[in-house]
């Protein structure tokens, strides 16, 4: 296995424990999440970014959007 290879082995292997660690809050509220994006940018064997996002329905925004709404009402 070459250098870079190996590091880049290295680093998803990183982002898999780092998504082990984090996976209780990623799978927080799941019931209203339509889909999860794991991303990741890695150069030259060095992690640039890594992010997960959790994508909602238009309704439950609709729905969250209704319930601001409602609250600033009875403030």
């Amino acid at each position: 296995m070459t250098t870079i290879n190996k590091e880049l082995s290295r680093c998803i292997k990183s982002i898999g424990e780092d998504l082990i660690k984090r996976a209780d809050d990623i799978s927080n509220d799941i019931e209203n999440v339509t889909s999860i994006n794991i991303n990741a940018t890695i150069e030259s064997g060095t992690i640039i970014n890594y992010d997960v996002t959790k994508n909602y329905s238009t309704l439950d925004y609709i729905h969250y959007e209704n319930v601001k709404k409602e609250n600033k009402k009875e403030s």
